[in-house]
């Protein structure tokens, strides 16, 4: 979807998962990961395209960073092939999560 011209910033720039694109922010989440996915520049200017068919792949679209073209979502860990074969991608990257102690924590 195109970004609507009123739009500033972040919400130009990022999709939610549920009005825009149903198939995000669904439960099963112990069976899926999160996966970040990097498409090519071709392919960033119709990066919904590209979205629909990876929801077709399994991917459970939770953001959509479209300055970026980047797709943040969750599928099986065994859906990585058919997420990286989508036209137009360039890469399929487990998500990170990092945390850090609390600063009264033993360990800093």
């Amino acid at each position: 979807m195109p970004a609507d011209p009123g739009q500033t910033g972040e919400q130009a720039c990022l999709h939610s998962g549920s009005e825009d694109y149903p198939g995000g922010m669904q439960s099963h989440r112990e069976e899926s990961i999160g996966w970040i996915i990097t498409v090519d520049e071709k392919s960033a200017t119709h990066l919904d395209d590209v979205v629909v068919e990876l929801q077709a792949a399994g991917l459970r679209v939770n953001r959509v960073l479209t300055s970026l073209g980047m797709i943040n979502g969750r599928a099986r860990e065994d859906q990585w092939e058919t997420l990286a074969a989508v036209d137009g991608v360039v890469s399929v990257d487990r998500e990170q999560e990092h945390r850090i102690s609390p600063p009264d924590a033993d360990v800093q």
